[in-house]
């Protein structure tokens, strides 16, 4: 996987000082078990990045959900929902997360409503609203009903599928409470 190219060889090393300090390590021969098949794969693709890369985007991310979104929000509406990220990402004072897909059909796949759950399920937090709406076409969510709206690296993936970004941020200003 070229992904992992950037990665020093750890086959049959043991406590190697160069290999993440001095912490006592078994011997990995693939360091694709670090991530699932699926994620290196949308690394490697959609994002071109490495690892370390990759791994930095995601903290960047979480960082800005967690430290922008405002404690006193309630509803917070996903442009593009792709996996289960936005609930781990999201205040725990938010009380509804809604999707919105970045598929041209507006379905969420069954992998995406798989990882919305685990995570939920897991964090106790959010409840999922699994709305099967297209990201550029928000009609069903009312007018100025959404506190927060996050969009995590789903433009690009918008496009790809017919989908028009701009429309989606017009429809997203829609459904935000004014302030």
């Amino acid at each position: 996987c070229a992904a992992f190219n950037s990665l020093p060889s750890t086959r049959g090393v043991q406590n190697s000082p160069s290999f993440i300090g001095k912490s006592s390590l078994a011997t990995i021969d693939r360091p694709l078990r670090l991530l699932d098949n699926e994620r290196a794969h949308r690394t490697q693709l959609h994002m071109g990045l490495d690892l370390v890369t990759y791994l930095r985007t995601e903290f960047v991310s979480a960082a800005l959900c967690t430290n922008q979104i405002p404690r006193e929000a309630d509803v917070c509406l996903q442009l593009g929902t792709d996996d289960g990220r936005a609930v781990t990402f999201i205040p725990k004072t938010i009380r509804e997360l809604i999707t919105s897909s970045a598929e041209s059909d507006g379905k969420l796949s069954v992998s995406a409503r798989r990882q919305l759950k685990q995570q939920q399920e897991r964090r106790k937090a959010a409840t999922v609203q699994y709305i099967d709406q297209p990201s550029d076409d928000l009609s069903e969510a009312a007018d100025e009903s959404v506190d927060v709206v996050i969009s995590l690296q789903a433009a690009e993936r918008m496009r790809e599928n017919g989908l028009d970004w701009k429309r989606s941020v017009r429809e997203a200003a829609r459904v935000l409470k004014p302030g």
